[in-house]
């Protein structure tokens, strides 16, 4: 979470060395344009498809080209475990992360009760 706040806080063309000051290796994508964080056991490569601004807010609009993900974030089936990821939200409202995972619902199921 440190590293994630830092590297979203700070530009890497003003600070080249963040990955240095994190203790963090960065390797080459064979995909995108961007670093892969080495060791990462969830990596999802994504291509820029359109950038929105307006002026409440911005949107990026974005395609996945590859997911890589480590044993340890899966389950029994192969299919990724949430619960195992460690997955952050960035919450702008109280400019706090949160932590994702537990379930709360089931999906496709939750809204039938209005068809």
């Amino acid at each position: 979470m440190g590293a994630a706040d830092y590297f979203g806080s700070v530009s890497g063309y003003r600070e080249p060395g963040k990955f240095v000051r994190t203790g963090l290796k960065a390797v080459k994508s064979s995909h995108v344009d961007a670093p892969i964080i080495e060791g990462s056991p969830l990596v999802i490569e994504c291509e820029l498809k359109e950038f929105v601004r307006t002026m409440n807010f911005s949107t990026v609009i974005g395609a996945i080209v590859d997911v890589a993900a480590d044993e340890s974030v899966l389950d029994e089936a192969g299919k990724l475990d949430a619960s195992k990821i460690g997955l952050l939200l960035y919450d702008s409202f109280s400019n706090s992360y949160r932590s994702l995972g537990e379930v709360v619902g089931k999906a496709w199921s939750e809204g039938r009760r209005f068809m």
